[in-house]
């Protein structure tokens, strides 16, 4: 029901639009532009060289912010990081490679946002690491790396280390790898100079070192009987032991004896004397209507 004035009008209630406006709205509408979000592109600068104060240093491409694109990032310790860059972190496919002396190790992976996701670790020579189940240089097989391309040699001139040629070891030093260490002061010389100390082991390695490395001494080494399989005789067991005796009365001895075996013939050597490996007059007995011929034959000796 419309609702009415006072007078006896009735009127609409509500907003009235205009023509003028409604067309306003509906051009306002049609001519509209969209915000749409983009990506924006800084531009990248040409291969720059940073140096950082903890005495890093960054070569490759940078753009206004931080290090973006293919780069190449060296550590303070020598370590060095080859591989793509995104906002500051490693991301993408890159490779460590960590120098020793005049050989590096390295390892090639991906990383994501500064995080290694997946890697492969490569040496020099042609091992191949594996985290598990690694069996380089261990039971049965204990050749080094440089015997798998040369193969063994001859006993006394087989290879002593893995590095070649073998150092000469000073007298009570012991040889870890990479440098000479002194039991008594307890610390790694350098290889060519032992009065220039390379580093210290802890306690645990100092054990480990005087265990397993090479020492330099002059006094024969021998044979490592830790490395040799053992073999024993079979060890005979008695059987139950009986009930003990009633008190007042004598036990009999037990005798423990057994056939000795074909191998353990310490007789004459000559096919007559020398154990057979079947016994025919058994068979015979056994299988009385076997020809003498077949019996005849003579079996064949240990």
């Amino acid at each position: 029901m419309l609702p009415k004035s006072k007078s006896g009008t009735t009127f609409i209630s509500g907003t009235h639009i205009s023509q003028w406006e409604d067309k306003m709205k509906r051009f306002t509408r049609k001519n509209m532009d969209k915000c749409k979000s983009q990506p924006l592109e800084f531009p990248r600068t040409a291969q720059v060289t940073k140096e950082f104060p903890t005495g890093t240093v960054y070569e490759g491409e940078y753009d206004q912010f931080d290090m973006n694109g293919y780069g190449e990032f060296t550590f303070a310790s020598g370590v060095k990081y080859v591989g793509s860059f995104e906002n500051g972190l490693f991301h993408g496919r890159g490779e460590l490679i960590f120098p020793h002396d005049n050989e590096v190790a390295v390892i090639r992976g991906r990383f994501h946002k500064g995080v290694m996701t997946e890697r492969t670790l490569h040496f020099d020579d042609i091992l191949d690491y594996r985290e598990r189940d690694w069996k380089y240089c261990t039971m049965p097989d204990r050749r080094f790396a440089i015997e798998y391309i040369e193969k063994l040699k001859p006993g006394g001139n087989s290879y002593l280390t893995a590095e070649q040629p073998t150092k000469e070891i000073p007298e009570g030093f012991y040889d870890t790898g990479n440098g000479f260490f002194d039991p008594v002061q307890k610390v790694v010389f350098k290889y060519h100079d032992l009065s220039a100390i390379k580093r210290a082991p802890s306690i645990r390695e100092q054990e480990w070192i005087m265990k397993n490395c090479r020492r330099g001494t002059i006094e024969p080494l021998g044979a490592r009987s830790d490395l040799y399989e053992r073999w024993t005789y079979p060890i005979l067991k008695a059987g139950a032991s009986p009930a003990p005796a009633a008190a007042g009365t004598r036990q009999a001895p037990i005798n423990i004896s057994r056939k000795p075996s074909i191998f353990e013939y310490d007789g004459p050597d000559d096919d007559e004397s020398r154990p057979l490996f079947y016994d025919f007059s058994a068979f015979a007995s056994r299988f009385p209507d076997a020809s003498s011929e077949k019996l005849s034959r003579r079996p064949v000796r240990y």
